[in-house]
């Protein structure tokens, strides 16, 4: 019998390796509290807050397509660890702020080189054109599960 490929299991394979590729690194053991998903997130924030950009936890589940259960876990751990903080909106009493700390900065610059690295182990497999067309069938796959994800949400 043939093995059917299937491609979501495909992606979620890789998407696996990755992330333990990126969790074994040192910065994210335990006895720094730091995991993959927190240094994405750090990232997002970091980018927002040097922009002095605003940011929710809203746009958080927005830009990483997450339910609002998940951020809110993840964003508990990160402030339990002295990552970020959160603050009262002065035009919202129900909104809080998501402000990165010092130490928050100080994890995403070393956050940085590391996925960095990842990265470009990842990339150096593959050839420009290949790499080009692996974005191009990334992005079209991603923005048509949005489409249809907003579709059945209408529903």
């Amino acid at each position: 019998m043939e093995k059917t490929f299937r491609l979501g299991g495909e992606i979620r394979c890789l998407s696996n390796l990755i992330k333990r590729k990126i969790d074994s690194d040192p910065i994210f053991s335990e006895q720094n509290k730091v995991t993959g998903t927190h240094g994405y997130i750090l990232g997002f924030l970091c980018r927002k807050n040097d922009a002095d950009e605003t940011v929710y936890q809203k746009d958080l589940e927005q830009a990483f397509s997450i339910r609002r259960s998940t951020a809110t876990e993840v964003l508990n751990t990160m402030e339990t660890n002295g990552l970020i903080v959160r603050e009262n909106s002065t035009t919202d009493k129900r909104l809080k702020k998501l402000i990165v700390t010092e130490k928050g900065k100080q994890t995403h610059k070393l956050i940085v080189s590391r996925l960095n690295a990842v990265d470009e182990e990842l990339i150096n497999v593959l050839s420009k054109d290949e790499f080009e067309a692996f974005k191009t069938t990334l992005e079209k796959l991603k923005n048509n599960l949005l489409e249809k994800e907003a579709l059945w949400q209408k529903q």
